[in-house]
């Protein structure tokens, strides 16, 4: 009788707990038919969030270890699960099915409903707050994502929209793809068209297994199937209510649309000819004033820029840490710096610093540094010895940054990094002005390594990666045969030697860097140790001014030219 009970109690649990998973898919299916109109595609939602962030709120409902590693710019975290919640319904997906990992993802949602509407509306609140007091009255558009637009920014979305306040809120969207879609999306910003599986750019493409690729599963911290999405099926919905999709072009074409194909992140030859602005290096030995010159651009000339080292929070240097904030991760880094590129105006030139390939603990997007490269002009400040000495210690060692806990302890591990470069007798007296106090004396040190290094960066187009320097040594190690004509001919597993010169013809070293140097001195202000930024900006200009009249005046000599041997 014992065991007849308790067989009884366990198949009423059963059936309980098959109730409550078949409850949770028919909730999940109803909210996606509801929510079919209320989506937007991830580049229009981020572009407005970027374009009118007092008028916007972009939810990110991953868990908090996702979004501190990576996430869309102006974004803020309204977690559906906390990493450790994450984690056990990801266990449970894996050891017991989707179901039954829906079944406890609620469990924990359950305890929180309240609390998530709280944060949401308190994002809300802050955002109407930034406003000036003529636009308070306006309503915020609000936008939720997850890993790839499905049951966790699904199931936000309803809540959101049923309970924010209607008086703050001009609508709650869905953003299609999510995080995943946008991380495809924005890399390819900087660089060459990116061939994608179209799934995959919608979020739909499920790894071997039905397992996600992200380690947690799907946006319920499960996977899904190819052709649904959470339990919501595909039917090319994201193609039909895109107008930006190719399949939808003629359609477009008719009403005279402007928008470029390519802001559609589901079509599968994203970036084709995306046209990109012209790119101007700002230059220079190290204390110039290149940073300063290229935010004086923005603040006073209102030209176009990418702060590199201020996305990265780093000065590029060994010292490079000092008056920063944590550094981002490099895959969040990616992003604020290809969010930036999009941002651009394609007619216009945009001025960048001449940077390595990594910033401190970020590294810089290949695609870009290759721009950066390549680039037609670069503009190499001149500056006397007296005035860098001046902008270094003022950068590095002025009083409120002296006076940061850890300060000196940074430095001095720093200079002990530094031995290596420059010898253990040169960084001992460099060590000992240090310890002085003596920071002319530390700046005019450094800088005897420092120039030597830049001059070296300036001169050479280099790639650092591993894989060049390995296919370099490999072409150093080719046999060389003589072929049926007598020519010499180096030849590696029946590969002929301009095969493998095409292989590394885009990252070759020892080759002369491409563009014009254009050298552009830099005076000092009327105290003699600040940087006179008006008129350096007013120089910069008159450079590239020049550059372009020069460029056309040769464009039309070699038409000339042309038309003069065709006739």
């Amino acid at each position: 009788r014992l065991v007849t009970t308790t067989r009884e109690k366990k198949k009423k649990e059963k059936k309980e707990e098959n109730e409550e998973k078949d409850d949770m898919e028919t909730f999940i299916a109803a909210v996606s038919r509801e929510n079919q109109h209320s989506r937007t595609d991830v580049v229009s939602a981020a572009r407005d969030c970027r374009d009118f962030p007092s008028e916007t709120v972009l939810i990110d409902a991953r868990s908090p270890g996702e979004f501190r590693k990576g996430h869309i710019p102006n974004a803020c975290n309204v977690a559906l699960f906390e990493d450790e919640e994450r984690e056990v319904v990801g266990t449970l997906f894996a050891k017991r099915g989707r179901k039954a990992a829906m079944v406890k993802g609620m469990d924990f949602v359950r305890e929180k409903w309240e609390e998530l509407i709280e944060k949401a509306q308190r994002e809300v609140d802050a955002k109407k707050k930034s406003r000036g007091n003529e636009e308070t009255k306006k309503k915020m558009r609000v936008y939720v994502h997850c890993w790839r637009g499905g049951m966790r920014s699904l199931s936000l979305g309803w809540l959101f929209g049923e309970r924010l306040r209607k008086e703050d809120v001009e609508f709650v969207h869905v953003v299609n793809g999510g995080y995943k879609a946008f991380r495809t999306w924005v890399l390819s910003r900087c660089g060459d068209p990116l061939k994608v599986d179209e799934r995959l750019l919608n979020g739909r493409k499920a790894s071997r297994g039905g397992r996600s690729s992200d380690g947690g599963g799907d946006d319920f911290g499960l996977a899904a199937e190819d052709e649904e999405d959470d339990g919501v099926k595909n039917n090319n919905s994201g193609i039909h209510n895109n107008k930006n999709h190719p399949k939808n072009l003629k359609k477009k074409d008719s009403v005279g649309s402007e928008k470029h194909p390519n802001d559609d992140p589901s079509a599968p030859q994203v970036l084709t000819n995306v046209p990109a602005p012209r790119v101007c290096i700002i230059g220079g030995r190290t204390g110039v004033g290149k940073t300063r010159c290229l935010l004086a651009l923005e603040r006073l000339q209102n030209e176009q820029i990418i702060d590199l080292e201020g996305l990265a929070n780093h000065s590029g240097s060994a010292f490079g840490w000092v008056g920063k904030a944590a550094q981002p991760t490099s895959e969040h880094y990616g992003n604020e710096v290809a969010f930036a590129w999009d941002a651009l105006d394609p007619k216009r030139w945009v001025f960048i610093e001449d940077e390595g390939p990594h910033i401190g603990k970020c590294s810089v997007d290949p695609k870009l540094f290759q721009r950066m490269r390549t680039a037609p002009l670069i503009l190499r400040l001149v500056c006397p010895l007296e005035l860098r000495v001046h902008t270094l210690v003022s950068d590095y060692a002025k009083d409120e940054l002296r006076a940061q806990e850890g300060w000196m302890d940074g430095m001095r591990e720093a200079c002990e990094k530094m031995t290596k470069r420059i010898g253990s007798e040169k960084q001992k007296a460099l060590k000992n002005s240090l310890e002085s106090g003596d920071w002319a004396a530390v700046a005019e040190k450094l800088l005897e390594y420092y120039d030597g290094l830049y001059d070296k960066h300036l001169a050479m187009k280099r790639d650092d990666s591993k894989k060049h320097r390995r296919k370099q040594k490999q072409f150093k190690e080719i046999p060389v045969n003589t072929d049926a004509t007598g020519e010499n001919v180096q030849k590696r597993d029946g590969a002929a030697l301009n095969d493998i010169s095409s292989e590394t013809s885009t990252g070759g070293s020892n080759k002369e860097r491409h563009g014009t140097v254009v050298d552009v001195e830099v005076f000092p202000d009327e105290t003699g140790r600040n940087i006179d930024e008006t008129r350096l900006c007013r120089d910069v200009q008159m450079a590239v001014a020049l550059f372009e009249l020069t460029s056309q005046k040769i464009d039309e000599e070699v038409e000339d030219l042309q038309s003069a041997i065709d006739g």
